[in-house]
């Protein structure tokens, strides 16, 4: 009963807030500086997209990335500021979240290192795969909706775990965020379908909700 109102109050607050916002903000993520137009998510007031970072930099982020589901593209252009991040692809369905993703990599001087993608199916193998998915357990009523509801049965973290299975190479890592509002170690669930070993690397804990970090590793072929 409390998680469905937690739930249902979650989407109520993300509207709301999202529609008192602007039609375009500039606003800084830490230090790195972000243009966020109407109808892309805004990080810089979470803390799910900094545990999905510290996580990548502590498992020593390397060689190619992808940012899956770019939005502003702040885990894109964080990771690219690494020394050993040779280049980071970033994908979104979103045409204005591609948009973004292009003008906050030049605003922060790492456009040569951040390459948009508009079919993910035209990116090579990669290193390791980070993800903040939308994961509020509803179905979207709308546009607006999906920028945080998932589905009901989480379909889009599915998704995304698919999509990190086919472009990940042997061993690489999925690093992906999660809410106790949906988990309930669903997304475990997820993981370990795909076939992946992986482990809760961070945690926070939030008024009504928990947020997780899952390292997951895919095993060779």
């Amino acid at each position: 009963m409390f998680a469905g109102v937690a739930v249902e109050m979650s989407r109520l607050v993300l509207r709301i807030s999202h529609g008192l916002s602007p039609r375009l903000q500039v606003l800084m993520f830490d230090d790195i500086i972000l243009a966020i137009p109407k109808g892309v998510f805004n990080p810089v007031y979470t803390i799910s997209p900094r545990l999905v970072l510290d996580v990548a930099v502590k498992a020593t982020a390397r060689g190619v990335l992808l940012d899956l589901g770019s939005g502003t593209g702040v885990l894109a252009i964080g990771l690219a500021r690494l020394p050993d991040v040779d280049r980071v692809y970033a994908y979104d369905v979103s045409p204005r979240a591609i948009a973004a993703t292009v003008l906050n990599a030049k605003l922060n001087g790492v456009e040569e290192k951040v390459i948009v993608a508009n079919d993910i199916d035209d990116l090579p193998q990669v290193d390791a795969v980070v993800a903040n998915p939308p994961y509020l357990p509803l179905d979207p009523r709308d546009d607006e909706d999906r920028m945080w509801c998932g589905g009901r049965e989480l379909e889009v973290v599915t998704s995304f775990v698919a999509e990190a299975t086919r472009k990940l190479k042997p061993r690489g890592r999925l690093i992906i965020s999660a809410s106790s509002l949906s988990d309930g170690w669903r997304v475990a669930d997820i993981l370990s379908s795909r076939g992946f070993m992986w482990r809760v690397a961070a945690e926070a804990k939030m008024p009504w909700e928990r947020i997780r970090v899952y390292l997951a590793i895919l095993p060779p072929t």
